[in-house]
């Protein structure tokens, strides 16, 4: 995240004025204090970024259901547009839970339910990602990479 945050200060963003960090860890389930409402106050009521890495999407999604309860922002993009094209059906994103049904996978979309907020993936690519962890004589292991989106594989 430190690169990230180098960028951020390098266009204007300033540490305790309009950019934050609220670490977190996972051991201790969601400590919420606000943190987004307050931040977005303290800021003349300005939409608030929320950027995470890894299992922290997973903690964003969970801090914003706490935090925000039925507020429910913006819509980012229109939840009607096909995600999924098939010759019989076409599927959008209001429509993940019966794609998962059709799909033999209908457990995947309890954890998961939509808080109709504007949330951005941003995926790497061309990034050194580990693919094959190769082991020999006492335990000395050397790892096979390919360019990819920088996600672990293994």
């Amino acid at each position: 995240m430190e690169p990230l945050v180098k960028a951020l200060e390098e266009v204007g963003y300033r540490n305790g004025k309009n950019l934050s960090e609220a670490p977190y860890d996972f051991r201790y389930g969601l400590a919420v204090d606000g943190h987004p409402k307050s931040a977005s106050n303290s800021n003349g009521g300005k939409p608030v970024i929320l950027v995470s890495h890894s299992l922290g999407g997973l903690y964003v999604q969970g801090v914003l259901k706490v935090t925000c309860g039925s507020c429910l922002l913006q819509k980012c993009f229109n939840t009607k547009t096909p995600l999924f094209v098939t010759p019989n059906v076409t599927y959008s994103a209001h429509d993940i839970p019966e794609f998962l049904k059709d799909i033999g996978s209908p457990e995947g979309v309890l954890p998961y339910t939509s808080l109709l907020m504007p949330i951005t993936c941003v995926i790497g690519c061309g990034l050194k990602t580990p693919e094959t962890l190769l082991y020999g004589d006492r335990d000395i292991y050397s790892v096979l990479a390919r360019a990819s989106d920088g996600s672990q594989h293994v």
